[in-house]
């Protein structure tokens, strides 16, 4: 046993976000779902408008996944990173392709 009660041990999982590549989205969702959800489920106090406007986002935000280019979805991924109040990122090519 590591020693760590079960608050301790949500705390440190909290600390870790993973995520690979862009075809795990559901496409009929628009980038603007993935930031609500992913905002409310980090509990994130940053501004969601001033994250999409920063990532480039905002012409785009909430047209459904299914219409972007690779490039599109690419962005979206690093973008919710930002969202998340984790210590660590772990990302699997995450910039791959990325212009």
């Amino acid at each position: 046993m590591s020693g760590l009660n079960v608050t301790q041990a949500q705390s440190s999982i909290q600390k870790v976000m993973y995520l690979e590549y862009s075809e795990w989205f559901d496409y009929n969702l628009t980038a603007m779902d993935y930031h609500k959800l992913y905002s409310k489920l980090w509990k994130s106090e940053l501004d969601l408008d001033g994250e999409i406007n920063y990532w480039g986002m905002k012409d785009y935000v909430n047209r459904k996944i299914d219409k972007y280019s690779l490039e599109m979805r690419k962005k979206l991924l690093p973008s919710l990173c930002a969202l998340s109040s984790a210590r660590y990122l772990i990302m699997d090519e995450l910039i791959n392709d990325l212009n």
